[in-house]
């Protein structure tokens, strides 16, 4: 398991999902993309609620990221 957290599942200390809240969305998703490779798949409406779950290379969804600065309050 160790090393591959995202491969393995229903077992003790595997990850469920991940989540990633932050005031610079498009900045954020662009550096994971770079760096691990993710793919995204927008969901929000992108202008009252911007969110995406993110997905390893031809792996399955294991998060999302939601842009905090639309967020009420």
């Amino acid at each position: 398991m160790q090393g591959r957290l995202w491969a393995c599942y229903n077992e003790h200390g595997a990850y469920c999902w991940n989540e990633l809240h932050t005031r610079e969305y498009e900045r954020a998703k662009d550096f994971y993309a770079k760096v691990f490779g993710w793919s995204y798949t927008e969901i929000g409406d992108g202008e009252n609620f911007s969110y995406s779950t993110f997905a390893l290379p031809g792996g399955e969804g294991i998060g999302g990221v939601n842009d905090d600065t639309k967020m009420p309050g």
